[in-house]
């Protein structure tokens, strides 16, 4: 289960669980909800606000380091708050995407690790990086202006699997060809700019994130339009409307408030608000095939749709929506948050983030992610009459749900290759994740024979010692295998756990004559059937 936190003493806490028991009814989970804080002030208009852009990041590889952005409109402005005690205690010099404190509501934000990548609206489509740490504009570099891009587009950010930092931008009223898109494989140096899609329509909003394979989609809401929600998925040389792209078709008017993310790399969400309704759209990826699931998550009779104002973000098997929520006027809005567990369709009742007695309480957001070595889920938002403040909340709790029974995903890049020494051989992959390819791994079992390794043979395989602890999904691993027989050759396979004991596949199956010339060995051997190599050590014909 989870609880918002912040040490302020049980009599704080037990009032402020009465109290959100009572404005939202019995719950299905024993959350507690306790203080949230003030991290900064602006004077912008709506901040925090997302359709559908994130505007935190978590470190992949120590959930201590978070960083929030929100919009500022005075050259004083700080822009960024950093945290590094898993947001105890921020920062408060200045950090600025932009050279000075104005920046534009819509800024968007994604992370490559700790780096950090910012794209807003200037004299074009702006991108800014942030070199690790990033916690001040000494680790900022040159500001960037996309091609053919104007103060009028509007952008997101993202950063596929492979490390290619993205950017999207859409115009409207420029129907024929209004959704691009920018690549850097480069770190931001250099860009490859290209079409999305030419939609058609007079007037779109625009979200993007890695989807399947860890591969940039495009998330594309066409406004007063029967062509609704749709996604593009780049298939390597562009982008491609599959079988299933039209997420939810109709009409939707100019109710422009929508949420999307990704649960284990292949299951996709969209929330989006329909007048009073805030409603949820999902589907497997089923390589791209079958039919979209649907369900209404909450019906409130004095909201409007752009009032909901929902953000989406995951750890592992979880998904976690934040909303706002009216009950009379502006003033009484306050902050919301339901959980979902992979693989159920029911959603956790909510539970009242802002629990301090404030008003004016609007525009959720959160990173696109939380590693599943968290124990806390990020909250901001703004508050205040004057929308000149920002808080922020933890929701605590486990970072693996009880019915965790997702494996990581198998290991298919398995090399083996010998050293300089007589006995050695180094293998190297990539790491996986907990969950399929999202997240971190908690061990690695590596084992080598020189007899044929594959799921049946695998207990009488010989295990290695000295395995590295997994890096994050998507991180480079290597390590060598020492006092090998000089002259034989050895079969290796390699399986990753969780911290649910849940197991992937043996990996692929590769080989290394021990002594010999250097080579490297990626797919030669698969299950119990040797692949066409030739000279092949078990097989001299």
């Amino acid at each position: 289960m989870y609880a918002l936190t912040r040490p302020y003493g049980f009599v704080c806490a037990l009032v402020a669980t009465l109290v959100g028991l009572a404005l939202t009814g019995p719950a299905a989970n024993a959350s507690t909800v306790e203080p949230s804080q003030q991290i900064s002030t602006t004077s912008a208009q709506n901040p925090t606000l997302g359709i559908p852009r994130w505007k935190g990041w978590i470190d992949p590889a120590n959930p201590d380091r978070m960083w929030a952005s929100f919009a500022g409109n005075s050259s004083s402005a700080n822009n960024v708050v950093y945290s590094a005690d898993g947001g105890l205690n921020w920062s408060t010099h200045t950090i600025n995407p932009n050279n000075s404190g104005y920046l534009n509501y819509h800024v968007s934000l994604f992370g490559k690790g700790s780096d950090l990548y910012f794209t807003f609206p200037g004299s074009g489509i702006d991108v800014r990086r942030f070199t690790a740490p990033a916690t001040s504009n000494d680790d900022r570099l040159p500001l960037v202006t996309m091609s053919g891009t104007s103060s009028r587009h509007r952008s997101s950010v993202m950063v596929d699997g492979d490390g290619r930092v993205w950017v999207f931008s859409r115009l409207s009223n420029s129907p024929s060809d209004n959704v691009h898109y920018h690549y850097s494989d480069d770190d931001g140096q250099t860009w490859t700019a290209g079409t999305v899609v030419a939609t058609g329509s007079p007037n779109v909003r625009i979200g993007s994130m890695p989807y399947v394979d860890g591969r940039a989609c495009v998330v594309i809401l066409h406004l007063n339009s029967s062509r609704g929600y749709e996604y593009y998925l780049w298939n390597g040389s562009s982008f491609e409307a599959r079988a299933d792209h039209t997420i939810r078709g109709g009409d939707v008017g100019y109710q422009r408030a929508f949420a999307h993310n990704v649960v284990n790399g292949s299951t996709f969400h969209l929330v989006y608000a329909a007048n009073d309704e805030l409603r949820h759209v999902w589907k497997d990826d089923q390589n791209g095939s079958g039919t979209w699931n649907e369900q209404v998550i909450e019906t409130h009779d004095t909201m409007d749709a752009m009032l909901w104002s929902p953000s989406l973000t995951t750890r592992g098997s979880e998904l976690f929506l934040f909303y706002s929520r009216w009950d009379s006027s502006e003033a009484s809005a306050q902050i919301y948050v339901r959980r979902l567990v992979d693989g159920s369709s029911a959603w956790e009742d909510p539970v009242q983030v802002s629990v301090d007695g404030l008003t004016y309480n609007v525009h959720p957001n959160t990173a696109f992610s939380v590693p599943v070595t968290s124990d806390y889920i990020p909250v901001f938002w703004t508050t205040g009459s004057g929308h000149d403040r920002i808080r922020f909340a933890r929701i605590a709790g486990s970072s693996v749900p009880a019915d965790d029974i997702t494996a990581p995903a198998r290991i298919k890049d398995l090399q083996a290759a010998t050293t300089a020494a007589s006995d050695e051989v180094q293998v190297q992959w990539t790491a996986t994740g907990d969950d399929n390819d999202v997240g971190q791994a908690v061990s690695y079992d590596l084992r080598y024979s020189t007899s044929p390794i594959n799921e049946t043979s695998w207990d009488t395989a010989i295990p290695v010692t000295g395995e590295p602890v997994p890096a994050p999904s998507g991180e480079h691993e290597s390590m060598v295998v020492r006092n090998l027989e000089t002259g034989t050759s050895y079969l290796f396979g390699l399986r990753v756990a969780d911290d649910a004991d849940n197991v992937s596949d043996v990996s692929n199956i590769v080989w290394a004559k021990v002594g010999a010339i250097s080579h490297a060995s990626r797919v030669p051997f698969e299950g119990a059937v040797l692949a066409p190599n030739r000279p092949n050590p078990f097989n001299p014909r």
